[in-house]
């Protein structure tokens, strides 16, 4: 055996905590040319103030408030679990590696979550077509303008707070998720065999198991994104004009799936460069302990060590992959039969 690699204190080995930025700066850039010019989150909502006074779309509007939080919630519970599944997973590193892998955490996101906070006084168009059109919308009508009035805390309003809280914790899971893959996916240390392959095992256990785990919590960012997009749908009655309804139905479905898809290809990127790595790893290890170099050679090799994964859990990680994109149209399906 010949890993030897870097030191446990260095950074390299945290590279595969970039590549999940990719999709949401990706969602940035693909936004930024969807935008209408000129059309700001007042003259979005305009259109759509019509039988806003109805006393009984307070109830309703209440519903979806309920509804909305109920989500939040769970999405907390979820990400609460997560977190503290994956800080298990780094007390088990080295000393140094941990402290290294506590740092680029908190360094990460923190520098998202002010991007997210700080881009939002800029005209950039994501912060536009996701938040700021949603909450014009809900400002213009009687039922849902207290959101978004500056409430006492600091002058942040509900709104805000509504969407920051779960935002944070998502993103502290997904940053988390993706610093216990690069560590699972770091330099083994020269082991024995036997002891190599059993460390080995960990890993690939490890890598799935916060797989599963941040698909789940993907799958709630998405259903609690859907959830806020689809908030104005219920404080406007349009009896005489449904296509305005219809309008802006599809304007939150369209924004469920955008996200949806988001969230997929976040939980690819977090996951795909470590499994990548691993697979390498182990292939070398194959070709230097036993000269196993064909392809058919090295899956009878890992089925005998019993590294291969069965088609039912395959067809799982499959499942867990798309998710995120599947729950965006069924939160809208919710919403839209609910309404």
């Amino acid at each position: 055996m010949d890993e030897k690699g870097t030191s446990e204190s260095s950074w390299g080995w945290l590279w595969p905590m970039l590549p999940p930025l990719a999709p949401v700066l990706g969602a940035a850039v693909i936004l930024q040319f969807l935008d209408a010019p000129g059309l700001s989150p007042d003259a979005f909502a305009e259109p759509f103030i019509v039988g806003a006074e109805s006393k009984q779309l307070f109830a309703r509007h209440l519903g979806s408030r309920m509804t909305y939080s109920a989500v939040v919630f769970f999405h907390a519970v979820v990400c609460f679990f997560a977190i503290f599944y994956f800080r298990d997973r780094l007390r088990e590193a080295p000393k140094l590696q941990r402290r290294t892998a506590y740092t680029a955490i908190f360094v990460e996101a923190g520098l998202v979550l002010a991007a997210l906070v700080g881009l939002s006084y800029t005209d950039l168009a994501g912060h536009k077509l996701t938040y700021f059109n949603i909450r014009a919308l809900l400002g213009k009508a009687p039922v849902g303008n207290d959101l978004v009035e500056a409430a006492h805390l600091w002058g942040i309003s509900k709104l805000s707070v509504a969407v920051l809280f779960p935002t944070a914790f998502g993103v502290v899971s997904a940053v988390m998720a993706a610093c216990v893959a690069s560590l699972a996916a770091s330099v083994l240390p020269d082991l024995p065999e036997t002891e190599w392959l059993h460390a080995f095992r960990d890993r690939v256990n490890t890598l799935q198991e916060s797989f599963l785990l941040l698909s789940a919590v993907l799958v709630t960012s998405t259903l609690t994104a859907s959830l806020f997009f689809h908030l104005p749908t219920q404080v406007f009655e349009f009896e005489n004009d449904s296509t305005l309804r219809e309008a802006l139905v599809s304007y939150a479905r369209g924004l469920s799936v955008f996200w949806g898809a988001i969230y997929t290809l976040t939980l690819i990127a977090v996951f795909a460069p470590p499994g990548l790595i691993l697979r390498h790893r182990v292939k070398r290890f194959a070709l230097d302990q036993h000269g196993v170099e064909r392809a058919s050679e090295f899956q009878e090799w890992l089925s005998r060590q019993g590294l291969t994964l069965s088609v039912k859990n395959h067809l799982a990680n499959l499942a867990a992959v798309m998710a995120p994109l599947v729950t965006g149209p069924i939160g809208s399906l919710i919403q839209t039969l609910g309404g």
